[in-house]
């Protein structure tokens, strides 16, 4: 992160496009909040939000390519550490393992986590594709 950067400026960059700053967080917004991460807000602006079998397949894919992403990216990291040599009989050597083990280990962790999360977003649109189905069958 860059100074003078926060995580909101990174998540929401358009609340910082203009000359007017954005409300501060403790304020209360006027409207619905907005990530645009996967905005499923009415466009007709009734504020409800939209939720069907295909946003939830949407919201499963792009989970799934952060997980690989998150994969691709820290395993490069780690790989670079590998067997990394700062000297035998130091302590930092030591430390530097132990961190390479820990990261690994969160990797692990945080990979079977979005996994799981995706299986089950996949379900839901499943389940929901198979239940308007059956909704649809019954009415004729």
């Amino acid at each position: 992160m860059a100074d003078g950067e926060s995580m909101d400026m990174i998540i929401n960059p358009w609340r910082y496009q203009g000359s007017a700053p954005p409300a501060p967080p403790e304020a209360k917004p006027a409207g619905p909040v907005e990530t645009r991460l996967q905005s499923t807000i009415d466009p007709g602006g009734g504020g409800s939000v939209r939720v069907d079998a295909g946003v939830l397949s949407t919201s499963a894919t792009r989970l799934e390519q952060l997980r690989g992403e998150v994969q691709g990216g820290v395993q490069n990291s780690l790989r670079g550490t590998d067997h990394a040599v700062v000297g035998r009989n130091l302590e930092v050597t030591k430390a530097v393992q132990y961190v390479h083990d820990r990261w690994t280990e969160k990797l692990a962790h945080l990979l079977e986590d979005m996994q799981e999360r995706v299986t089950r977003v996949r379900k839901a649109a499943d389940n929901w594709d198979h239940t308007e189905a059956n909704v649809t069958q019954s009415m004729r």
